[in-house]
């Protein structure tokens, strides 16, 4: 019994090794990174047991921490009344940050939220990449006392990005497409 007990253990031991290396937990050193939509990411490495192994490494998705940016393929409205697509707009922008080989990012891996999402904070040339999307009108603040409220409210009356036209915010939108009602 005492045999089997062990052996069970020493096989968990191993496979908990083996998903550390693998999924680059508690590793905040990156290849890279990919913007999924306007406020998800995707850290790349290539320094796994799996590229050991010639395999890829798993990405690493998460968000980013207090903010919401417009939905990929969101569309929303300019000064003029013209349509523009915003939500990729977000995307891009997000992409573009990532690409330059000063960003960085630091995952709180304990920060999960109810669907299992992951939080970070990612910085550019020291500043906070969240403040930079939220104040080009591309992202939101969530949360009732979030850090990120004022500049919310200063890109509001700048009339930045979204808030020189219409827009419908990000959340209302997923509820809108979820239910088969999307505005666009």
């Amino acid at each position: 019994m005492k045999q089997r007990a062990l052996a069970i253990f020493l096989g968990l031991g191993v496979l908990a090794v083996i998903a550390v290396l693998t999924l680059g937990i508690g590793n905040p050193r990156a290849d890279g990174y990919r913007a999924v939509d306007g406020d998800t990411l995707e850290r790349l490495s290539a320094h796994c047991l799996l590229a050991d192994l010639g395999l890829r490494c798993l990405p690493k998705r998460f968000n980013l921490d207090g903010i919401e940016a417009l939905e990929a393929g969101q569309t929303c409205w300019d000064a003029e009344g013209k349509p523009w697509a915003c939500g990729d707009a977000a995307r891009k922008r997000l992409g573009e940050l990532a690409a330059n080989p000063d960003f960085r990012c630091l995952l709180d891996e304990d920060a999960v939220d109810r669907r299992q999402r992951s939080f970070g904070d990612c910085l550019l040339g020291g500043r906070d990449v969240a403040e930079t999307l939220l104040r080009e009108g591309l992202a939101f603040s969530i949360g009732r006392r979030n850090r990120y409220m004022l500049l919310e409210a200063e890109a509001k009356q700048a009339r930045a990005g979204a808030w020189a036209g219409r827009f419908v915010r990000p959340q209302y939108y997923r509820f809108l497409a979820e239910a088969g009602r999307p505005l666009d």
